[in-house]
């Protein structure tokens, strides 16, 4: 399977010399460890072509609705220094080695993956950081897009409105990303039964990167001074200890924003923090105070 799929890519000029990626488009995909970032590259390509337990940068190409695709699974961008497997300075120099020798110095669009329900906090703020700190300052207005996975659990939520009207919503920091974005996100259900449905989202993903600008050498290049701090200095965290307030949360906030709007309508994949629903909260608060009414009850008859 896996040498059918080459031939093809070598057929359409996508693999070329020492295996150099060439013509397609390449979606690198960066997040913190957890966030479902080889789930959604699976789902980009429509196969297990990526470890869920890898903590190495893979790169895998396919054709996606007949078209040439390249995914990179940036596994380990974003996240802090104690969390790496390898030093952050060896992160760093393969994250060089892959643009420069195989992606041939661009990509396509850089896709930030996080779990729909998570708070958006100090981690995630670091993770920002440390991705512009390697890529630059302005790669996520250039040719950024979020991906929110979990989306099961927002199609679960009740009296949440649509996903354009819960991102419009958000506050804080998140808010802020989003803006930055230009509001491109899209909401991945990777555990969803259906290929089409699957196929649905990743339709839309492929509209929002087609609204973004290809990131290139001469944008590399510029962040060449991040590159070089991150591996001298490591952990981004101990860089500035301003704004460490825990705010933005991914679920809350009234504010709204009149920028370009490029939000999509999708679904989500569960996470090992699963967020509870509104039913489930209602249940449980139910059952706690039947259990003190029992204790109470019993308590009362005893004496």
């Amino acid at each position: 399977m896996e040498t059918d799929n080459e031939n093809n890519l070598e057929q359409k000029g996508v693999i070329g010399k020492d295996n150099m990626i060439e013509i397609s488009s390449k979606i690198w995909l960066v997040g913190l460890t957890g966030s479902g970032k080889s789930s959604t590259g699976n789902t980009i390509l429509h196969g297990e072509r990526f470890s869920l337990r890898s903590n190495k940068i893979s790169v895998k190409s396919d054709l996606v609705f007949g078209e040439p695709v390249t995914v990179i699974d940036g596994s380990g961008i974003g996240d802090s220094a104690e969390d790496l497997q390898v030093d952050m300075k060896t992160l760093v120099e393969n994250v060089e080695k892959v643009f420069n020798k195989t992606l041939n110095g661009e990509f396509a669009a850089l896709v930030l993956v996080l779990k729909f329900c998570d708070r958006f906090l100090k981690q995630h703020r670091d993770c920002v950081k440390t991705i512009k700190a390697i890529f630059g300052d302005h790669v996520f207005k250039k040719c950024g897009v979020i991906v929110l996975t979990y989306g099961e659990i927002f199609d679960k939520e009740d009296n949440i409105g649509t996903f354009i009207e819960w991102c419009l919503r958000q506050g804080g920091d998140f808010r802020n990303l989003l803006i930055e974005c230009e509001y491109r996100c899209v909401l991945f259900n990777n555990k969803a039964p259906y290929k089409k449905q699957k196929k649905t989202m990743v339709a839309q993903l492929m509209k929002c990167i087609d609204n973004v600008k290809s990131y290139g050498e001469e944008d590399f290049l510029q962040a060449e001074v991040g590159r070089e701090k991150l591996k001298q200095e490591g952990d981004i965290g101990a860089w500035d200890q301003d704004g460490l307030k825990q705010e933005g949360l991914i679920r809350s906030s009234d504010n709204k924003d009149t920028h370009q709007i490029i939000l999509i309508e999708g679904s989500t994949e569960q996470h090992h923090q699963p967020c509870l629903t509104l039913n489930e909260r209602i249940v449980i608060f139910f059952f706690i105070i039947l259990i003190k009414l029992l204790v109470f009850l019993i308590v009362f008859y005893t004496y």
